[in-house]
């Protein structure tokens, strides 16, 4: 499982460098949803890592799998973080999440901007378990 770690390592890497390029070219809803993603893919590298079989994308949940098997203490940061970029799996995605209008429309700079600061708090925690 170590070869899978590093592969999800790998692709969370660069979902955050995708939500970068795309918060540069005021793309925030797609920003957004890679910065979840890339949250995501290194949450479950450290569970792969722990020959563990993760399922699912809520990243409180994957948090919380991570912190039951290791005996790191997990600061408040970063379940804040995951709280925060939970609900960009949908709602950076799907018009129907949103009682009007397009995903697109209620996302903007400063929205991605955070989704991409606390996506890169979890990959940065994630990397040195």
């Amino acid at each position: 499982m170590v070869t899978d770690r590093r592969r999800w390592s790998d692709e969370a890497r660069e979902d955050l460098q995708t939500a970068l390029v795309l918060l540069d070219a005021a793309r925030y809803s797609a920003s957004a949803f890679h910065s979840q993603q890339a949250a995501e893919k290194a949450l479950k590298a450290v569970l792969y890592g722990m020959n563990k079989c993760p399922w699912g994308h809520t990243l409180i949940s994957l948090l919380n799998e991570v912190v039951d098997n290791t005996t790191v203490d997990t600061p408040d940061t970063l379940r804040s973080s995951a709280v925060t970029l939970d609900p960009h799996y949908v709602n950076a995605r799907y018009p129907d999440a949103h009682s009007s209008g397009t995903a697109a429309a209620h996302y903007d700079a400063a929205t991605a901007l955070e989704a991409y600061q606390c996506a890169s708090r979890i990959l940065e925690a994630c990397e040195a378990l």
